[in-house]
């Protein structure tokens, strides 16, 4: 048994555009109802509407890339717990590099988070001593 089309059918070019357009469902439905001038069921019409918005929302293709060695790496901070340091608690934060060309990951561990250590962190982590270390280092930065 063949399952009968839509009546909205005959619409489908003017339901997509406005899909496209980010027209909410409900106002396509209304906006149609007037130009037809006849009332239209919602339920029928977001049925039908609802495959041109799953159309429309195809996810865009990933495009991976590559970049030259020292031009792209991704930075994070982390909050690490809290260690005992001179007889206070201090709280631990990690410092996370990978580059970008080799996936070298770099690690180090830290009890400040501020601009110094940010930098003291990047400097070891560069691609000069990174070249002197294996794939993974972890090691605890300065303070």
């Amino acid at each position: 048994m063949r399952k009968r089309d839509s009546r909205f059918v005959e619409r489908t070019t003017f339901v997509r555009e406005r899909i496209g357009a980010g027209v909410p469902v409900a106002q396509i439905a209304r906006d149609l109802a007037r130009r037809c001038g006849t009332a239209i069921l919602y339920t029928s019409f977001w049925e039908f509407a609802v495959k041109l918005l799953a159309e429309s929302r195809k996810p865009n293709e990933e495009v991976r890339f590559e970049t030259e060695p020292a031009q792209q790496a991704q930075r994070n901070w982390a909050d690490f717990g809290e260690i005992v340091e001179d007889g206070g608690r201090r709280a631990l934060s990690l410092f996370v590099m990978v580059l970008g060309y080799s996936w070298h990951t770099f690690a180090c561990l830290t009890t400040s988070m501020d601009e110094a250590a940010l930098q003291r962190a990047h400097e070891d982590a560069s691609p000069i001593s990174a070249a002197r270390r294996t794939r993974f280092s972890a090691r605890t930065c300065a303070r």
